[in-house]
């Protein structure tokens, strides 16, 4: 949580996770842009953007300092750095559950063993389950907790060779 961000908030109020969808992102420029316009909303706690499924998965406080503030305000600021977003989902911290997305890629290391990739991505925080077919990985994740990005980029940064299928 970014320094000052309690004070800034409404003190007491339970957090909420919206999950948003975020339309016309093409780079990794695009995705951060997104991230580096919430994280300076001084409401918003935690933010990470999915560029490959156009998905943002924001924790924020409601404000009481200059009205109610909602996922819609989230909206409207993505729409202000010149993207299109909707709300998926926007519920109070005590009522989520755990979410599910889906990447489906190829990985191979020089000289991995044919489970090496599968027992990193099971180290990997917010992996759920992963299944493997002729080749092909499944990787069920909690899109809040990890994104698609992250998955590519930790595993790229283990030596893997990683292609999206």
């Amino acid at each position: 949580m970014k320094p000052g961000a309690m004070d800034k908030c409404s003190q007491g109020l339970e957090s909420r996770h919206a999950l948003l969808q975020v339309t016309g992102m093409t780079c990794s420029n695009c995705s951060f842009a997104v991230e580096r316009a919430m994280k300076q909303l001084k409401c918003v706690e935690r933010c990470q953007v999915d560029l490959i499924n156009g998905k943002a998965s924001v924790q924020y406080r409601p404000s009481l300092h200059h009205g109610q503030f909602t996922a819609a305000d989230l909206c409207a600021e993505v729409e202000s750095i010149g993207f299109d977003a909707s709300v998926l989902q926007d519920l109070r911290s005590s009522q989520m559950r755990s979410a599910r997305a889906t990447l489906n890629l190829r990985a191979e290391g020089k000289g991995a063993g044919k489970g090496e990739v599968t027992r990193e991505l099971h180290c990997m925080e917010g992996i759920l389950d992963v299944t493997e077919d002729c080749g092909e990985l499944a990787i069920n994740y909690d899109p809040y907790r990890c994104g698609a990005r992250k998955i590519v980029s930790d595993l790229r940064s283990l030596g893997f060779e990683v292609e999206l299928v």
